[in-house]
């Protein structure tokens, strides 16, 4: 119930609220994957990324299959500065669910930032082919086709 609440909290942008909802969940049954990645985000939005990082890492603890927990702290790890394990953390979120569409966005993003743009395409092109009405994901892909073609 606790998790739900926080869930209606950050929905209406009540942050604060949410965060002392699932802390409340986790008081009760402390080792609940999806919450802990929810407070998780918590703290990723607010910047505190060692916190964020260390409850993704409880929740896969829980769950070590979940992609969207992977893909949550691969974004904290990214956002952190820590390249290697968030490329790590995607590129585990897309074995866990191979179909899943903002796993390759966001592992394209990170190559895209690293100037990677052969790997962008890939990733990019596959999510594509998932999702071709991807809100963003055709804006970014015409842009790194247009660095590959200039040689960059």
């Amino acid at each position: 119930v606790q998790n739900n609440l926080g869930a209606v909290y950050i929905f209406r942008g009540r942050e604060e609220e949410a965060a002392r909802a699932f802390q409340k969940s986790l008081a009760l049954k402390p080792d609940q994957p999806i919450v802990l990645a929810n407070l998780g985000s918590i703290y990723r939005g607010r910047g505190e990324y060692k916190e964020a990082i260390h409850l993704f890492k409880r929740a896969l603890a829980g769950d070590e299959y979940n992609a969207l927990i992977w893909n949550k702290l691969g974004i904290a790890y990214a956002e952190n500065g820590d390249g290697k394990k968030a490329e790590a953390a995607f590129l585990r979120a897309i074995k866990e669910d191979p179909e899943w569409v903002e796993a390759y966005f966001n592992l394209g993003s990170y190559y895209w930032r690293r100037k990677a743009y052969k790997k962008t395409a890939s990733y990019w092109r596959r999510a594509l082919e998932m999702d071709p009405d991807h809100p963003e994901l055709g804006r970014w892909f015409s842009l790194v086709e247009g660095r590959l073609r200039n040689g960059r």
